[in-house]
């Protein structure tokens, strides 16, 4: 988990989802080759913007935002202002390789 969960309820404030996936690199540029997919995210700064052709770019990631934030009546403070708190916790936990999955499942 490299995401709030807080993530789904903002998609869905827009109608749209989140699908869940890996953050490699590889996962997420198999996951922005998808037509559905607006934005692959890694939770960590990398973004990837379909049709780009480059995995994450962060200046194809900018001016997608920047370009979206013109287009809105809202000032960004506003925007801001309406996203929920949320904190990810972040901590390394030595795991036997047996039972890894279980852990990540919780």
């Amino acid at each position: 988990m490299s995401m709030s969960r807080a993530a789904e309820g903002i998609a869905a404030r827009h109608g749209a989802t989140v699908h869940w996936t890996g953050t490699s690199r590889a996962a997420l540029t198999k996951e922005a080759a998808d037509p559905a997919t607006i934005l692959a995210v890694d939770g960590a700064g990398g973004f990837i913007v379909p049709g780009t052709g480059v995995p994450f770019d962060a200046a194809a990631a900018f001016t997608d935002l920047v370009r979206y934030l013109a287009d809105l009546s809202e000032s960004l403070s506003r925007i801001e202002s309406g996203l929920p708190d949320s904190h990810v916790l972040c901590r390394e936990i030595a795991t036997p390789w047996s039972v890894k999955g279980a852990v990540m499942r919780g």
